[in-house]
């Protein structure tokens, strides 16, 4: 039998934000340690103690609170940088505030930027003050067929790495909302993508425990059947099939974990456009951008400099996000700016942010 989730709504008292922001600024004053520890981890740790996702089981997040009911490692993994030419796509700010959510949200005791070209920007050189940077031999062949494109070496490059070391996958489109460590005490997790998994069981975030046996049944049919000229059969259709046939060796969740909004045109709009819908619900652990289809949207918000104005479900996460940095840390941390649009870039994000 699968591995479920329950969908149980529980009811979690929150600290007071002025009894927060005093244990923050007492940790921040009394730490010698870094900025990140001073900032990111004591924002993370009090959410992970505090937030439950609404719609999940209680006694399993809590439960997996208890070390001894870990199995997958406490590591957080993300790709970039697998062509040279990135596949047109430069690393930008949303790249960095999926990294940023990770630390917030997740707090992990790693987070591991695997790459085999470095790229050139001012969010690049921002983000790796935040992980440790691990280069890495762009996969070009699969079992003698051609990886062709930056996507699908991503797409096994994140089996080969989950198979290897274990821990947490999330693309670097993916922005964290709460924490989901209660997932780390199933051997493989992953969420459906579509109602009732109508498109597949979808890739971009995957929490596995080292040798999964779920993802050595993925990698042996990626290897035996792979064709580049199918944009999304190995990687979101072929778990699916292959749940449906082994369901007791995965735990999925429903679609709303990761991938709602989905990539259609109306999820598109609730990402980026939608005034009515762009909060963010109870049930969402992440939100997925699908920045593959909405790469000329993205270009477009960056370019006329709409980012802050925007009204979708993007714009207000990406504020909250944002402001949890600026709300808990009065003096900004210097080694993260490098570069003075870095920093008129926060700055106007928070100040044209008058919603919140």
């Amino acid at each position: 039998m699968a591995l479920h989730v329950s969908t149980k709504t529980r009811t979690v008292n929150q600290l007071p934000f002025f009894t927060l922001l005093i244990l923050i600024l007492w940790f921040s004053y009394h730490s010698k340690s870094s900025w990140k520890t001073n900032l990111l981890q004591s924002i993370s740790r009090q959410r992970s103690q505090t937030v439950v996702p609404a719609s999940y089981d209680n006694h399993s997040y809590l439960g997996a609170l208890q070390l001894e009911h870990f199995i997958v490692p406490d590591t957080v993994h993300f790709i970039f940088g697998l062509r040279e030419d990135f596949d047109g796509k430069p690393f930008g700010i949303v790249q960095f505030l999926s990294v940023l959510s990770v630390k917030l949200r997740l707090n992990p005791t790693n987070m591991i930027l695997h790459y085999a070209f470095e790229p050139c920007s001012i969010w690049w050189n921002a983000t790796k003050e935040m992980v440790t940077l691990r280069k890495v031999t762009a996969p070009t062949h699969i079992c003698g067929r051609p990886l062709f494109s930056a996507a699908h070496r991503a797409d096994y490059l994140r089996l080969e790495i989950l198979h290897e070391f274990g821990g947490i996958y999330v693309d670097m489109d993916v922005l964290v909302l709460k924490p989901f460590h209660f997932l780390r005490q199933y051997d493989f997790s992953l969420g459906e993508e579509g109602v009732n998994a109508s498109v597949g069981l979808g890739n971009a975030v995957l929490i596995a425990r080292k040798g999964a046996v779920f993802l050595k049944r993925w990698r042996a049919e990626y290897c035996r059947h792979f064709d580049s000229s199918h944009w999304n059969h190995y990687s979101v259709m072929l778990p699916h099939r292959i749940y449906r046939k082994f369901p007791g060796e995965a735990n999925v969740l429903p679609h709303y974990a990761f991938y709602m909004p989905l990539w259609d045109t109306e999820g598109l709009c609730e990402l980026y456009f939608n005034t009515s819908q762009g909060e963010e619900t109870e049930n969402h652990l992440a939100i997925h951008l699908w920045s593959e289809k909405a790469k000329n949207i993205q270009s477009q918000m960056f370019f006329d400099h709409s980012f802050a104005q925007g009204k979708g479900m993007f714009h207000h996460t990406a504020q909250r996000i944002f402001q949890d940095i600026m709300m808990t840390e009065l003096q900004f941390p210097v080694e993260m700016i490098e570069h003075s649009r870095l920093r008129s870039s926060f700055t106007n994000v928070i100040q044209e942010s008058s919603m919140f």
